[in-house]
């Protein structure tokens, strides 16, 4: 024989969920603001710099492959493409990327090509963590 909840009993779980969830909404709206609000910043305008000198801004995202992006990357000027196609420099990973709009640095990103000296009128790098 099986019991069927009462009204009653039905009504005060659903007063007691209420309660809970009033109490923690307001929290929850904040950071479904935050939330919100990164996935609005434009994920394709970035600053490149080395020992806090900035060298290039890095633009126009395209998709490579699952969690990498390649971006073009515009030198500040042309002594610049130099330091940015140092091999050395992306395998220490000591280039930070700076978000354009919010300010926000990411250290950690994984390095997949980094920009070739070969064509300096095209660079470009692959990386995966800018997000």
């Amino acid at each position: 024989m099986s019991r069927v909840p009462s009204l009653e009993a039905i009504g005060l779980l659903v007063g007691i969920a209420a309660s809970v969830v009033y109490s923690v909404a307001p929290d929850l709206r904040e950071r479904a603001r935050e939330w919100l609000r990164r996935r609005e910043e434009p994920v394709d305008e970035w600053i490149l710099s080395l020992d806090g000198k900035d060298l290039a801004t890095v633009t126009d995202r395209e998709f490579v492959d699952m969690f990498w992006g390649g971006f073009s990357v515009r030198p500040f000027s042309a002594e610049d493409v130099f330091v940015l196609t140092d091999k050395e420099l992306w395998e220490q990973c000591r280039f930070r990327f700076r978000h354009k709009a919010s300010g926000r640095e990411v250290r950690a990103f994984n390095e997949g090509h980094q920009p070739d000296s070969e064509r300096p009128g095209d660079l470009r790098v692959v990386v995966r963590g800018l997000s």
